[in-house]
């Protein structure tokens, strides 16, 4: 008397199927919880339009049961509504007399489907939907595809509707094929396409629309789909080869505006339900995502431009102030966001669903945070506007490239405290005037540190013992200097493996400590500036253990040792960097650099003779840029 299939429903859940007299009476689903299942009984024929709920069973005997119970109760009822539903089936397809209906065949409806650009379609819209046969076809495609991409439960759960909400809605005015589709699961939104407005917007229209007036579907649909999205149309051929009415001719001029791409297909419909050997034509548009404009982001722009009337005619000094861009770039987001939070508050009343509902549907957050009053969600907003700034300024070339990476690090850590002060020049004057006294520091141990990597620091080694040159110092006998050729340790540089004579990685270890100091001394006369990886592989594609960087030449011996030769126009760093360890190590008397050598007493004298001789000694009170008095001088940090 019972037959039972398994069917899944349009989200590829499944459940039993329960059919009596020809007709589907019932339907046991099967539910999970804790690990246990149990399984839910519905009537889906007689007691109402509805079905009844029959109840749960623990095993699918038993809701066979509750089945077979509820029958024997109702069963004249029910078998009456069985005669009526497959009635109501037959009723429900058109009877073509006269009528532009033609149910699309599945082997066109792939075609359609086809066409569309599925990557960012969340929303579908299908008029004229009649039975349901392209919106079944739809149907299958989208889980087929969301499945094959393994979409998710992230992605599903932000861009795909929530279980028992449709993906596709659906437009039909027969009220019997209304019905049907309902009975399929798919969601009626409406009677009449010609008619329908939503502020709902749909990401694809695909659409087989009576053929005696697709004209006017076609141009509805591009009305709808204006605010941008994908349309696919099945037409009568005629509608675009014979444009004879000014309705025609105002969809093919906006057809070809659109750059809409069409296909005449013949005997598309010739094996179809309803057979016709009409030729169609396969529209597809894709109208691009319009942006949205802002009537805030307008009136602020005219503000600005009303009160800097000479903003247009900026000069070439002013624009290439990227510290006053960055100031002036926070500013207009601050005022921005102040109109926006500004806006909202003075709508939210109109929003707000009362204090038996709940949240309102529309919220205002910053950040990850629900926020409080108007002035509250101000200062959060300020709060993490100013992060992103300082954040960004920290990240300049003009500063990076002056920080060693411990000094980057620490002041990343400080962009939370920076936060609470206003991105303004005082406040970025003074943090510069902090970063500067810091790197002033900085650079001073980098370059002392360069001094005795080239000098004592591996005196120990043999080959390295003769990097020391001594001079008679001002305050000890001990004084030294580095020449223009020094030895250093390489352990690890000269690669044991492969063809590669120098491994890069060692090597631009070791380099590049020693160029960033020597960058420091350059004071910026050195324009261009080989990279370290470019010239080891110059080195190592010409089978060369030496290497031409910007101050010096390298050549790595296998036995652990680097030959640094530095080049002639590299002398006045060697000799600023003499002069700054000399002078911070008490080896210079305190008065060089400030009184000319003939001014200087015998011992002074004595001094500078040994050191580099009056003649060198005058040049260099001819140039201050040789005389470096402290780190700060070699910090020309902007704003400052």
């Amino acid at each position: 008397m019972f037959t039972y299939a398994t069917k899944k429903n349009r989200y590829g859940d499944e459940h039993i199927a329960v059919s009596a007299n020809g007709a589907e009476i019932a339907t046991i689903k099967p539910s999970s919880y804790y690990g246990n299942t149990e399984y839910i009984v519905s009537a889906t024929i007689g007691g109402d339009d509805r079905g009844d709920y029959l109840g749960r069973a623990s095993t699918i005997a038993g809701a066979k049961k509750k089945i077979r119970d509820w029958y024997s109760e109702h069963s004249a009822a029910v078998t009456t509504a069985a005669a009526n539903s497959r009635a109501a089936d037959l009723r429900r397809l058109p009877s073509f007399d006269n009528s532009g209906f033609y149910p699309t065949p599945s082997k066109l409806a792939g075609k359609m489907l086809s066409c569309v650009d599925w990557a960012n379609v969340f929303s579908i819209l299908e008029p004229s939907a009649g039975k349901g046969d392209l919106a079944d076809a739809v149907t299958a495609f989208v889980r087929s595809y969301r499945n094959s991409r393994r979409i998710s439960f992230f992605f599903a759960s932000v861009f795909l509707p929530p279980p028992g909400e449709p993906y596709l809605d659906c437009i039909e005015r027969d009220s019997d094929l209304a019905a049907l589709l309902r009975g399929k699961g798919l969601h009626v939104v409406h009677d009449d396409f010609l008619t329908f407005r939503s502020f709902k917007q749909y990401d694809l229209c695909i659409m087989n629309p009576p053929f005696d007036s697709g004209d006017e579907h076609l141009l509805h649909a591009l009305s709808l789909m204006e605010r941008g999205g994908q349309i696919v149309c099945l037409l009568n051929a005629e509608t675009i080869r014979n444009p004879y009415t000014n309705r025609r001719k105002i969809l093919l001029q906006q057809l070809h505006e659109h750059n809409a791409r069409i296909e005449f297909i013949e005997n598309a419909f010739r094996h179809a339900q309803r057979p016709t050997d009409v030729e169609i034509a396969l529209v597809y548009v894709n109208i691009p995502k319009k942006e949205i404009p802002s009537d805030i982001l307008s009136s602020l722009r005219r503000a600005h431009e009303k009160s800097n009337p000479s903003s247009e005619q900026a000069t070439d000094l002013a624009s290439a102030d990227w510290l006053q861009n960055m100031i002036d770039g926070y500013n207009f987001e601050a005022a921005l966001g102040e109109k926006l939070i500004n806006e909202f508050a003075a709508l939210r009343p109109y929003m707000d669903p009362g204090k038996d509902h709940g949240e309102p549907l529309l919220s205002l957050k910053v950040g990850n945070r629900n926020t409080g009053n108007n002035a509250t969600m101000m200062n959060a907003y300020l709060f993490g506007l100013r992060a992103k700034y300082w954040s960004n300024l920290l990240r300049r070339p003009e500063l990076t490239d002056k920080m060693t990476s411990a000094m980057q690090q620490d002041y990343y850590g400080k962009v939370n405290s920076l936060s609470e002060y206003d991105f303004a020049r005082y406040n970025i004057e003074t943090v510069m005037r902090e970063i500067a006294h810091q790197l002033s520091r900085g650079v001073e141990d980098s370059i002392l540190d360069l001094f005795d990597t080239f000098s004592t620091k591996h005196s120990w080694y043999p080959e390295c013992a003769n990097n020391i040159h001594y001079y008679n110092g001002w305050a000890t006998n001990k004084a030294h200097k580095v020449g223009m050729k020094v030895i250093i340790p390489s352990n690890g540089c000269c690669a044991s493996w492969g063809r590669e004579k120098l491994d890069s990685y060692r090597v631009n270890s070791l380099i590049s400590d020693l160029e960033r100091a020597m960058n420091y001394l350059d004071r910026g006369e050195t324009t261009f500036h080989t990279p370290i990886d470019r010239a080891v592989r110059i080195a190592n594609m010409n089978d060369m253990n030496k290497a031409d960087f910007t101050y010096f030449t390298c050549t790595f011996y296998k036995k652990g040792t680097c030959h640094i030769k530095f080049k002639p126009e590299a002398s006045r760093i060697i000799d600023r960097l003499n002069i700054f360890a000399g002078q911070k190590k008490n080896w210079l008397p305190p008065t060089y650099g400030k009184k000319h050598y003939a001014d200087m007493t015998a011992e002074e004298q004595a001094v500078i003779d040994d050191f580099q001789g009056a003649e060198s000694y005058e040049k260099t009170i001819a140039d201050p840029s040789m005389l470096i008095t402290s780190g700060s001088a070699l910090m020309a940090l902007p704003g400052m």
